[in-house]
């Protein structure tokens, strides 16, 4: 049973909680934290969800996804994912989320991450994710297309592989980061 923190829509902690699956009222959101982690050839990391997931089992993903849980920061959700899930010890550049996306009712934050890791470095977590994979954009998309891929839109694909080598910038401002 997971405990997630509720959040109005500024963003700010309500100092009340749900419990992973419940359905929230208009007004109240939770934190989802995704990460794309890139190797120096520009290759986005992908995982394979397992077939037995509830929702989109077998389905492709960015490298890392998960509900922040209560307590935590952003960052912190992300850290304690990366780790869960594929073994990765991720350390952000920046305690904030490259971007984020305003669902209903969830804040999605997006980070970027660059490792030298091969595949057979990562542990996956074998009750989440099946396999992984290096991809390059083309693979991605066609991936989304052949519906194997989670259901992003290609410009947020697009965005993310423009963006992963300088995530935070105002054209690379050193003074900005």
């Amino acid at each position: 049973m997971e405990l997630l923190d509720i959040y109005d829509n500024e963003r700010q902690k309500t100092g009340k909680t749900f419990i992973r699956g419940e359905s929230l009222e208009y007004g109240n959101n939770h934190i989802v934290a995704f990460l794309c982690l890139f190797n120096k050839k520009g290759e986005m990391l992908i995982q394979k969800r397992v077939s037995n997931k509830p929702k989109y089992p077998g389905l492709w993903d960015v490298s890392v996804g998960g509900a922040v849980d209560h307590g935590e920061s952003s960052v912190e959700g992300i850290k304690r994912e990366a780790l869960e899930e594929i073994g990765y010890n991720f350390e952000p550049l920046h305690q904030k989320a490259a971007f984020t996306i305003n669902l209903k009712k969830i804040y999605c934050d997006y980070f970027i991450g660059v490792t030298d890791w091969e595949l057979d470095k990562f542990e996956i977590q074998k009750e989440e994710v099946e396999q992984l994979m290096w991809a390059d954009y083309d693979t991605v998309i066609n991936l989304i297309r052949e519906n194997q891929f989670m259901k992003y839109h290609e410009s947020l694909i697009k965005y993310i592989f423009d963006i992963w080598q300088m995530p935070y910038t105002r054209l690379s401002d050193p003074n900005l980061m």
